[in-house]
């Protein structure tokens, strides 16, 4: 009977457990990278529309929402489609959280939609069995495809110094308003008890014309574990920026003909989990403006 080499036999334990480890760890890594898509796949999207009726301010109203895919020859697809609510606000607004109601019909469950990878087209309209002469309904396109660009303008735009907010102005190249403008806004959030560690944040805001104003609607994607993708129609701002339900700031814009100006507002600390965070620079915006 051979002796045992206990150096030898300690060492293979070691590389075995640190093998282990390593299968861990990757294993930890996968299942956090699937939980990511799953995320930024699964999140509803809060929609800010424009009412149509103002005597229904400060009401809520039962509603069908159908979700439609577009094909090259002007086919509509029904992905998916739900019974929700609809909920006025002042002025004739309304919001809506289209994801969060009962599915109905379609093919798709919204869970399996990725936001930023199809035009997406969006029906509302009333659900009940009351006979009215005017009913509430709303169409619009969610997410608008770059289709044929005939002309772009692209470029960064970076504050490396501390500071967090002011206006940026972006000379058109082209002297008059485009069809649609992409941004990827990057900055970083600190708790200010622990300003050591900085937290990235990031926001994909797709703006695109609605008529021939200077408004128009703007799609926000957003990666926040708590947080939602959010729609306006018909607005001045690209969107906002905020890690859990209320936002840091306000990224607000004027189009004219000749200039692109964005207002990065003055952000506000934010309490969380009874701590406070608060915005810091720097930043830096990425943009793509199409003709």
């Amino acid at each position: 009977m051979q002796p045992v080499d206990s150096s030898q036999t300690k060492m293979d334990k070691a590389k075995h457990l640190q093998k282990m480890k390593k299968n861990i760890v990757q294993f930890y890594c996968f299942v956090f990278v699937l939980l990511l898509v799953e995320i930024s796949n699964a999140q509803p999207v809060l929609i800010h529309g424009k009412g149509q009726d103002f005597s229904r301010i400060n009401s809520s109203l039962p509603v069908e929402v159908s979700l439609f895919t577009q094909s090259e020859n002007g086919v509509q697809n029904l992905i998916y489609q739900e019974t929700n609510t609809v909920i006025f606000k002042d002025s004739g607004r309304y919001e809506l959280m289209l994801g969060k109601g009962k599915q109905t019909g379609g093919s798709t469950r919204i869970d399996s939609v990725i936001w930023n990878l199809d035009e997406y087209i969006v029906w509302i309209k009333e659900n009940n069995n009351k006979e009215e002469q005017k009913k509430f309904k709303d169409r619009f396109v969610l997410r608008k495809e770059s289709k044929s660009v005939k002309f772009k303008q692209e470029g960064i735009i970076e504050k490396k110094e501390s500071g967090t907010y002011g206006m940026i102005e972006i000379p058109l190249d082209q002297k008059s308003l485009p069809q649609k403008i992409t941004i990827d806004f990057t900055s970083s959030y600190i708790n200010v008890n622990y300003p050591g560690g900085r937290y990235p944040i990031f926001r994909h805001y797709e703006w695109f014309r609605s008529d021939d104003t200077q408004k128009g609607n703007c799609f926000m994607l957003t990666y926040s574990e708590k947080n939602t993708h959010e729609y306006w129609q018909n607005t001045d701002k690209f969107g906002d920026v905020r890690i859990h339900e209320k936002a840091f700031q306000d990224l607000k814009y004027e189009l004219t003909r000749d200039r692109l100006k964005i207002n990065l507002s003055k952000p506000e600390q934010q309490r969380y989990l009874s701590e406070t965070y608060a915005i810091k620079g720097p930043w830096k915006i990425i943009y793509l403006i199409e003709w």
